[in-house]
């Protein structure tokens, strides 16, 4: 099946403790972030909810298939890309497990990289900046009278980021501009916006050649998901 899924990023959360480790003495220290990663169940700023019943299937997926894969991580300040872009990556998530005091969120831990977004992320915290983790994930939007309901997640990652509404394309927490599809495999494209142009106008009036062109680019489409 084949689901079509906005990118949402979300405000974030900056209630975030460090640590500095050393596995013996002969080894590099790394420095550790940890805190609340996601929430569920309650409103949050940007109007929406995350009920239990679909994030916790999301988590569970991005668990077994991200972070014990050592493939789960954050980039430095959101990206409008529906996946992890590797020039920007600046954490490894290690655990992300719920919070027993308050089962609404769940706590997540990071080892900063040592890669070129790492190392920023690094003298932020040694110069006692202030930021957060904001999480991003493609998924369907269900208005309510509470608040818009977060449908079919899909967990892309947690990122490093200050205070999104400083943005204009941030201020909704979300993308609007981009729309993704999904295939069960889990491997993104960008939807409608390529086929779209395409299908725009035809190059000839002749029906046989039309529907030609229609199916041309329909299989590069589904090629691509």
């Amino acid at each position: 099946m084949i689901v079509s899924r906005k990118l949402i990023v979300e405000s974030p959360q900056y209630d975030l403790s460090f640590e500095s480790v050393q596995e013996n003495r002969d080894a590099t220290k790394r420095l550790y972030i940890s805190g609340r990663y996601l929430m569920l169940n309650k409103k949050n700023l940007n109007g929406r909810i995350y009920e239990e019943n679909e994030m916790l299937p999301a988590i569970k997926v991005f668990t077994e298939n991200e972070i014990n894969a050592n493939r789960a991580g954050g980039e430095l300040n959101h990206s409008e890309k529906p996946d992890m872009d590797l020039e920007r990556l600046a954490h490894k998530i290690v655990s992300l497990t719920r919070e027993s005091g308050d089962p609404n969120f769940f706590i997540g831990k990071s080892m900063v990289l040592s890669s070129p977004s790492g190392r920023i992320l690094s003298t932020l915290v040694e110069d006692n900046m202030s930021f957060g983790m904001s999480s991003k994930c493609l998924g369907v939007l269900q208005e309510s009278s509470d608040g818009n309901i977060v449908k079919s997640p899909i967990i892309v990652g947690i990122d490093a980021v200050f205070q999104p509404s400083v943005n204009t394309a941030y201020v909704r927490g979300i993308l609007e501009n981009r729309e993704y599809i999904i295939g069960d495999d889990g491997r993104v494209a960008e939807a409608y916006a390529a086929l779209d142009k395409k299908l725009s106008k035809y190059p000839s009036k002749h029906s046989d050649e039309i529907r030609a062109y229609i199916v041309e680019n329909l299989q590069k489409f589904l090629a691509k998901i």
